[in-house]
């Protein structure tokens, strides 16, 4: 489990976050391409209230966001200011939905996959962290975080 190779301890309101608890090491097709539902366009302001949401291994663990008044915000990932500048939806789409299709060794949950995982926490066995609305909210989210 990624947890050993993690020095890993925030609390966040007095409770240790869910993430590498819920999901940890990854295997995949890496040449698999996302395939959405039908879904409505995304939704920035509905993507930060999900990355903000505790409940649904959030991304303020391991991430550093702009104009996030949050304590505790993580260090593990990049931060994501200028996010919006640097790489397209698409791109975005392609980390949020399964990271470990761009680097097989990254720590980062799969928001939206439910195959060729294990040792998943039981909450999340044959189900994704994310519907597809909400991670075409997300992606709508971190696009809009831009320099301008």
């Amino acid at each position: 489990m990624i947890v050993s190779k993690i020095k890993f301890g925030r609390f966040f309101r007095g409770v240790l976050t869910p993430f590498l608890v819920s999901v940890s090491c990854l295997v995949g097709d890496k040449s698999k391409a996302i395939e959405l539902e039908n879904t409505q366009p995304g939704n920035a302001v509905r993507g930060e209230m999900i990355v903000r949401d505790i409940s649904k291994v959030t991304c303020l663990i391991c991430h550093e966001f702009p104009n996030i008044d949050a304590p505790n915000q993580g260090l593990i990932g990049p931060s994501l200011a200028g996010i919006g500048d640097k790489m397209t939806a698409a791109q975005l789409r392609r980390r949020v939905a399964n990271s470990q299709s761009i680097n097989s060794t990254t720590v980062m949950p799969p928001y939206y996959r439910k195959d060729g995982l294990y040792r998943v926490s039981q909450e999340y066995v044959g189900t994704t962290i994310y519907t597809v609305q909400q991670l075409e909210d997300v992606v709508a989210y971190l696009s809009s975080l831009t320099n301008e």
